[in-house]
């Protein structure tokens, strides 16, 4: 399963329609042919304006259909341990320093 970037594009025309679509792309560029690909299948004029570009992230077609998984105790526990391994490392100097 590849992962992509899925961004979401809106347009308006000249009648006051405004709609988006979602597309998807392995780099996190949006091109002038993706601005195109988007107009066409919403079938819309080549002067539509373009009124937002959002990114999404990057995931897997499943991810995007269903979502993305929470995350879990366990690399909630993992981050931690990396955000205080500095701190224990410190503090573990500072008390070899009285000794020595």
């Amino acid at each position: 399963m590849t992962r992509l970037y899925y961004c979401s594009l809106s347009f308006a025309d000249d009648g006051g329609r405004v709609q988006s679509t979602t597309m998807k792309t392995p780099t996190k560029v949006i091109t002038d042919k993706m601005l195109r690909e988007g107009q066409m299948a919403l079938g819309m004029s080549e002067n539509a304006a373009l009124l937002a570009a959002c990114w999404l992230g990057k995931m897997t077609d499943k991810e995007y259909a269903e979502g993305v998984k929470p995350i879990s105790k366990v690399r909630i526990a993992k981050y931690a341990t990396y955000a205080l391994t500095p701190f224990l490392i410190v503090a573990l100097a500072a008390v070899l320093a009285r000794f020595f």
